[in-house]
């Protein structure tokens, strides 16, 4: 079963693949700045939002933002002997840079991507007694290889990462081979 994101994902596409003038004529090299959501991806977790600005017809720079969690918990602890309740809030949250070099000419093109995420992570305890607040970053990088259908405004990615997972990663490797698609809009 697709996670929710992914599903909207392949929602939109079909929508906007239904719509006769999206995608029917050929792309054009004027347009320079795209704006798109990538499911999964270099987030690694749900949706990013991005933007891109491509320099020349093969190199495009980019940033983007992703949303990985947002929670909301009880929480109970024991504080000099006496039981206390609390919430603890958790955002977590990736921001990327990347470079993208293409090969390939009209709709279809090959891509190369690298580029560095920062995971961000801000929690907050709070209880009667006192409120903590804690905050972590780290920058890791992530490589990948694609394939980019594009149309006069629209265009389509599926990627294939390996990206370099933050600290602590539990019962996964260091570096996992990932997945990402999106959608997007030139102009």
């Amino acid at each position: 079963m697709l996670p929710k994101g992914i599903k909207s994902i392949l929602c939109l596409m079909l929508l906007f693949s239904a719509q006769p003038g999206l995608f029917a004529s050929e792309p054009d090299d004027d347009k320079k700045h795209k704006v798109y959501i990538e499911g999964l991806g270099k987030s690694v977790i749900w949706l990013s939002m991005n933007y891109e600005y491509e320099l020349t017809k093969r190199i495009s720079l980019g940033t983007g933002l992703g949303y990985t969690n947002l929670s909301s918990l009880p929480m109970v602890r024991v504080n000099d002997g006496v039981y206390e309740t609390g919430r603890h809030f958790e955002l977590l949250s990736s921001q990327a840079i990347f470079a993208n070099y293409f090969i390939g000419k009209r709709n279809h093109k090959l891509f190369f991507t690298g580029g560095l995420t920062n995971f961000w992570s801000l929690s907050r305890r709070k209880f009667d007694s006192d409120t903590r607040f804690f905050s972590d970053a780290q920058v890791r990088w992530n490589l990948g290889v694609g394939y980019q259908y594009s149309t006069t405004h629209v265009f389509m990615r599926f990627t294939a990462y390996a990206l370099r997972l933050p600290e602590p990663v539990g019962i996964f490797p260091e570096i996992v081979p990932w997945a990402g698609i999106s959608l997007g809009y030139r102009f």
